[in-house]
């Protein structure tokens, strides 16, 4: 039900997750923000695969996708 993204060498203190589904709709997520990650709650997102970006201002600091079984 919940999974965690873990961000290596941060240097960075303020940064934010934005979750999208397969054809870029962002997606209303739960996630608890902690020093270095992110825990997701599955909440109501259906099955699929969909893909995360983690932003600092307007960087892109880290990508991926993200498999609900």
């Amino acid at each position: 039900e919940t999974a965690t993204i873990q961000i290596a060498n941060v240097r960075i203190a303020n940064y934010n997750l934005k979750v999208y589904d397969m054809i870029g709709k962002e997606m209303n997520i739960e996630f608890i923000r902690n020093q270095d990650s992110f825990a997701i709650s599955r909440g109501n997102l259906a099955r699929g695969i969909y893909f995360y970006k983690i932003f600092s201002a307007q960087e892109i600091i880290a990508a991926g996708k993200i498999l609900i079984e």
